[in-house]
């Protein structure tokens, strides 16, 4: 049986997967802070679906998605495209954690679309939305931002 989840629930386990993945994919620490706002960014979003229904959007600076890159890569000349698939296969990784974590601390059982990617800073997400902040150990921001609706329009 499935139980109800408040929208803190859903940004707590978000952000305890986010914490967990950025240091074990990018051995990256992230710090609950707001940084100066950068137009250099990329956005990678999914929509949940099932027993929890709505979106997840990231958006990151470019600089903290190319050292990403390049330390899942084991590289240091990584192209767009590697950035891009960088993005989506951490993203699809902090997904399966959120999901995960829903069906441990709620039952919730979910699945998400595959997650996409644009380059440039996030759309105006309609509100209700909720904007966790980060700060990376080398001050790149990022932003997690949850919508309890799922997002049918590409951002």
């Amino acid at each position: 049986m499935a139980n109800a989840l408040t929208e803190q629930e859903f940004l707590s386990i978000s952000d305890q997967a986010l914490r967990k993945i950025t240091h074990h994919m990018g051995l990256v620490r992230l710090f609950s802070q707001q940084s100066e706002s950068s137009e250099d960014m990329c956005t990678v979003y999914t929509t949940f679906e099932g027993d929890y229904q709505g979106s997840l959007i990231l958006c990151m600076d470019t600089e903290f998605l190319l050292h990403l890159a390049q330390q899942v890569l084991d590289a240091n000349d990584v192209t767009p495209q590697d950035m891009e698939d960088t993005a989506k296969e951490f993203f699809n990784v902090l997904c399966g954690n959120v999901s995960a974590g829903l069906h441990q601390s709620a039952g919730l059982s979910t699945r998400f679309r595959i997650p996409q990617f644009r380059c440039g800073p996030v759309a105006p997400v309609p509100e209700p939305c909720r904007v966790l902040f980060y700060t990376s150990c080398r001050q790149e921001g990022l932003q997690l931002i949850h919508y309890p609706l799922p997002l049918l329009k590409a951002l």
